[in-house]
């Protein structure tokens, strides 16, 4: 590449402005590094010289275009005026000269189409009134388009695709209030469906709820309920929710606590205990159905339930012998388990009456006599003694005593009414 083919594309790109200077100073610079190294750096030194020209291009491209004189012809429908400008575009041409848009004005070519000199002609295309009727709330805007959508776009009216738009000249300026166009909006009832965690707006003109959760490309599954019923006019809140149900059955091992059982022991003395055998939970599966919606456990019921591992029960042998007691207790332990009366009732009743004396009565010739004191008078002691198979004994012999006492006692529905003050239960 010449030096001349370099210079010449370097002017053309800076547009010939008063910038070129300072290109020269550029080329000149490379140009003697090229006759110092151009035996091996020729390639690289062109290769440099159209990079410098981009580069100063990209620096200081804006400057060099604001340099530039050019002959504006601005037309509006009222007057047209001619001034030179130096500026980089229409708009900063237009702004310099003191020349103000309106809002929503447009021009042609556009504001910011770029000045490189020469003649150009800028055309106003004025901002017209544009009622606006939305959905019944009317209110009038500016704009310079034609197009329906480009001056709904202008005026920052989003409509839905579904929403109904058309355009009409107003022909009764006394009702309308002014003069020119009108559109007007219509827009689709809109519905909000709640499902998944998410909103889903849907702009419809459908009635029936199934054809609005259709045109929202919302797909029910087969246990999935929703707020109100598909066959049904969706509600006028325009709200939908969706709730997403799910089964599931789980399988699940559950403990079986075990029971803590307490024996009584007549060999051991009251306040004494013995754990005879350690408690041990068993384990028990179940398969548990379970309801989710939207995902969230609600409900759940044991479908069956199996013992895998029975418990162990605890054991534990508590004394119930009382001191002292060493030459009547076996007698009292065997009119207990043989008549079913307890035997720590018939303690408390005969340490009650006679302090546990089997001679009670005996000496003072008492009406009433032995460990229980039996009526000497009445001949019912007799009976008893005899049927409790101890036939002949007397007051005073401690195990027909005993037993006698414990049979009319059950024979009372194992009441001790008989004893008066020491009758217990």
């Amino acid at each position: 590449m010449t030096q001349s083919k370099i210079r010449h594309r370097i002017a053309v790109t800076l547009n010939k402005s008063t910038q070129t200077l300072k290109i020269n100073t550029i080329i000149n610079t490379l140009q003697k590094i090229h006759f110092k190294f151009k035996n091996t750096y020729l390639v690289f030194f062109s290769l440099a010289i159209i990079l410098a020209s981009f580069a100063s291009q990209k620096v200081m491209g804006e400057g060099v275009v604001s340099s530039v004189t050019t002959n504006i012809k601005f037309i509006t429908e009222e007057k047209t005026t001619n001034f030179t400008s130096n500026e980089n575009t229409i708009q900063n041409a237009l702004i310099k000269q003191g020349i103000k848009l309106d809002k929503n004005d447009l021009t042609n070519p556009e504001l910011s189409t770029h000045l490189i000199g020469g003649d150009v002609i800028v055309k106003l295309i004025p901002a017209r009134p544009v009622l606006i009727n939305d959905n019944g709330q009317s209110w009038v805007g500016k704009s310079a388009y034609k197009n329906t959508s480009e001056i709904l776009g202008q005026l920052g009216i989003a409509v839905d695709k579904v929403d109904i738009v058309n355009t009409e000249l107003i022909l009764d300026p006394v009702t309308d209030n002014m003069a020119g166009q009108k559109i007007n909006i219509k827009r689709a009832p809109v519905f909000t469906i709640f499902v998944d965690a998410k909103e889903v707006l849907v702009h419809s003109w459908k009635k029936l709820v199934s054809d609005i959760l259709a045109e929202g490309s919302v797909v029910l599954n087969q246990n999935d309920t929703v707020s109100t019923p598909l066959d049904s006019t969706a509600p006028v809140s325009g709200q939908l929710e969706i709730t997403r149900v799910n089964y599931a059955d789980v399988e699940e091992n559950t403990p079986v606590e075990y029971e803590e059982i307490t024996e009584n022991s007549y060999e051991m003395y009251k306040g004494q205990s013995k754990v005879t055998q350690n408690g041990v939970n068993g384990s028990n599966k179940q398969i548990v159905h379970v309801v989710y919606h939207n995902g969230v456990e609600v409900s759940r019921d044991v479908a069956s339930s199996v013992v895998t591992l029975s418990p162990q029960n605890k054991i534990t042998i508590v004394g119930v012998k009382p001191y002292g007691m060493d030459v009547l207790w076996p007698y009292i332990v065997g009119a207990s388990q043989r008549y079913g009366v307890s035997a720590d009732d018939m303690v408390r009743v005969m340490l009650c009456e006679s302090h546990g004396d089997v001679d009670s009565g005996r000496y003072n010739n008492a009406k009433y006599k032995g460990l229980f004191q039996w009526d000497s008078d009445s001949t019912m002691y007799s009976d008893h003694v005899a049927r409790a198979g101890f036939p002949g004994a007397g007051f005073y012999d401690p195990e027909a005593h005993i037993y006698a006492t414990a049979l009319r006692v059950k024979e009372a529905g194992y009441h001790w009414y008989a004893w008066g003050r020491c009758s217990v239960g």
